[in-house]
């Protein structure tokens, strides 16, 4: 895969030889109509929006030819990967558990269904850990998880505390136990019913 050496940015060699013609190719290539999405929300009439979209984007043309995204490979099964980054100046420490899944599912009906549910998991897994954080013997100052897709080709799931340094083995502990808890007894109804209303 290239995305471990070539994140967004770019390469320090390549944004120091950049050129104002490569950067008009570029915003030629990638920022057209095609590859535009336009979202309308609030109390409008849609023919008096269609008609400020045919006023500001009407005279947009497609250039010639198709822009194909360039593939970013597929990424190599590891297996457990654990690592220790030290920062002395940091005040207070975090926790991670990160995993990854590629490539990213192409957009579909079924793909949106599946992406909502995992958004309810989101929000309950969210929610548990915000009741945990409250609690006095709480071993973390926060909590999170996320799941997202990375540069539209890696999925990513990631539970995030922030600690103590002296905290860290407690933390490690409770998002295996967090974790074991939901693969073998799922959610309540009550906590379901819960995500429903937030989302």
């Amino acid at each position: 895969s290239r995305i471990p050496f070539r994140l967004p940015i770019g390469l320090e060699e390549n944004i120091q030889s950049f050129r104002a013609e490569d950067l008009r190719a570029f915003y030629k290539k990638w920022y057209r109509p095609d590859r535009i999405t336009l979202l309308v929300v609030g109390p409008v009439e849609p023919k008096a929006i269609e008609s400020l979209i045919q006023e500001g984007f009407g005279s947009m043309a497609a250039p010639e030819g198709e822009s194909v995204r360039p593939s970013w490979g597929q990424l190599t099964p590891r297996g457990l990967a654990v690592s220790f980054l030290k920062e002395p100046e940091l005040s207070a420490a975090s926790v991670s558990l990160d995993v990854l899944k590629s490539p990213v599912p192409a957009d579909s009906w079924a793909q949106r269904v599946k992406s909502i549910r995992q958004e309810w998991v989101s929000s309950i897994l969210n929610q548990r850990l915000s009741v945990l954080q409250k609690r006095l013997d709480a071993p973390f100052i926060s909590a999170s998880f996320s799941r997202r897709p990375f540069l539209n080709a890696i999925e990513s799931s990631s539970m995030d505390l922030s600690c103590k340094a002296e905290h860290i083995k407690d933390c490690v502990q409770l998002l295996e136990q967090e974790i074991r808890k939901v693969l073998d007894y799922g959610f309540t109804e009550s906590e379901c019913e819960q995500a429903r209303l937030r989302l």
